[in-house]
């Protein structure tokens, strides 16, 4: 690593903000993973069966309100926001009240 001399008030002030941008950066990356989830993780905090949870992921593809909340990364590989699942699973069964 190679030391600097600050000269300057300036300097420091630029220096600082460039580190305080990367811890900022760092932080709202891991704040994201945890609010972020696989399909199988959603299993386990929910416990839900595997086809339940994969039908309400799929539901919430075609529904213009809900998509907001998949992060499709690749064919394979998708995060859910658990936030986002919870609201769907609330709406779902204020549907499923209205029906009875």
């Amino acid at each position: 690593m190679e030391s600097t001399i600050i000269t300057s008030e300036s300097q420091l002030e630029i220096i600082l903000n460039r580190i305080l941008e990367n811890n900022l950066e760092r932080l709202l990356e891991n704040q994201k993973q945890k609010n972020w989830k696989r399909a199988k993780e959603i299993v386990e905090i929910f416990g839900e069966s595997s086809a339940t949870v994969n039908r309400n992921i799929a539901k919430m593809k075609d529904d213009d309100h809900f998509k907001k909340y998949i992060d499709k990364q690749s064919g394979k590989f998708q995060t859910i926001n658990l936030e986002g699942y919870k609201e769907f699973r609330e709406f779902k069964s204020e549907c499923y009240k209205k029906s009875l």
